[in-house]
This record gives structure tokens, sequence and C-alpha cells, in this order.
């Protein structure tokens, strides 16, 4: 039977149908017609080598490994990622879910229990004279749908510029910092937040969005 070569490099036959990765599984190729069906794995390295993550779990006394993640990741339901101590590691939970939370506890599918971290990042510590003031300031930030953490007297949001030059004319004190960042989750569910900040994707099957680098 003729195999058909196309310009791109790939190959096709009258008698083999392509069937796209899933979430359970590797490609496979199937053979199409009458009689026994045919399958033949076409294996994607990356799955047999990565640690593989579905469910969060309650909070465990020990852990066999961590990440350290930024609430940019913590909110994704699809990523890839490595351990603290350079594991590959993919995130497939489920969907709608709040992000992860510092101290929370994941189950790899080869029973290792993972916990997460809230990685420091670059923060803006705002505080004001008044508690009007930084209540002004909260709603100024809450219209555009920044992502916030409220504390005792302060709000801290991700380093933006743009943001800081608006908190200093409403006359807010605003000073850089680092630390984890923890806001606030939105009170009508989903973890939908503004970022000025791109992020490298990783394409796999379904999508997983790569933050970092190994370390």
């Amino acid at each position: 039977m003729p195999i058909r070569t196309h310009r791109n490099g790939t190959t096709s036959s009258p008698i083999f149908k392509h069937e796209p990765a899933t979430a359970s599984g590797p490609r496979l190729l199937r053979r199409v017609g009458k009689g026994l069906a045919l399958v033949c794995v076409i294996a994607q390295p990356e799955l047999f080598s990565m640690l593989v993550i579905h469910h969060r779990i309650s909070p465990q006394a020990n852990a066999d490994a961590e990440l350290a993640l930024t609430f940019e990741a913590r909110s994704k339901s699809r990523l890839r990622c490595f351990t603290t101590t350079g594991e590959d590691v993919g995130l497939f939970l489920e969907r709608g879910q709040q992000p992860l939370h510092d101290g929370e506890c994941l189950r790899a599918e080869d029973g290792r229990i993972v916990r997460v971290r809230a990685r420091a990042e670059q923060l803006l510590h705002v505080t004001c004279s008044s508690a009007f003031e930084l209540t002004r300031a909260a709603y100024h930030l809450g219209n555009r749908h920044v992502a916030l953490q409220v504390g005792d007297g302060w709000l801290r949001l991700l380093d933006d510029y743009v943001l800081k030059d608006m908190l200093l004319q409403l006359g807010a004190s605003v000073e850089a910092i680092e630390a984890p960042f923890q806001p606030e989750h939105g009170a009508y569910g989903g973890g939908h937040h503004h970022s000025h900040a791109g992020e490298a994707e990783f394409s796999y099957a379904p999508r997983l969005h790569q933050f970092g680098a190994r370390k």
C-alpha cells in the first residue's frame, strides 16, 4: 500500500489514521478498515519521565517533594514545572478551582506527596495615612481587576509601574518588596486576574504552561 509524503515532511497511508494525544495516554496510530484493528503507540518520552499530578489533597505532615511556584503558576490547572530538586512535573488538575495556596499538598500518580510553596515575587507594598485613603486605593485597584493581597493596614500587588504611578497620585506610600504573593480569591469564583508579564508555554496535550527553568 503506497505511503504519501507531504510537503511538511509528514507521511500518511490510506490504511492508517492518526489519533491525537490525550491526557491519559500518548498518540495512537490505528489501522482502519475491515478486520482486526492494529494499534501502534508513538511514545512521547517526556510523558514517561515526568512526575504527573492530578489530585489536590488535604495537608500532610510529610512530603516527598516541593514545588515553589509564583501566583501566576499556582493559578494554572495545566502546568509544566520543576520541583525544588529539579524533577520535571506535569500538573493536570481539575479546572475551575481556586489557585493553589502555600502549604497545599498534591498526590502524584506514583503515590508521592508534593507540597506547594508560594515563591517570593517582586511586589508593591502599599500603605496610606488613613483607612479612607487605603480603601480608596483598594477601590481603584479592584476597578482594574488587579489581584490584591489585603493585610492589616496594607495592600500588596504584583509589581507594575503603571499601577505604582496611579497609587502615588492617590497619595499612597508604595514600597518595592520581595515576598510570597497570596491575594484574595475572587468572590464570584474562578482565578481570573490581569498580568503584564508574558510567560512561555510548553506545547503538550492538553496544553501545559511552562514557568521558569530547571534549577
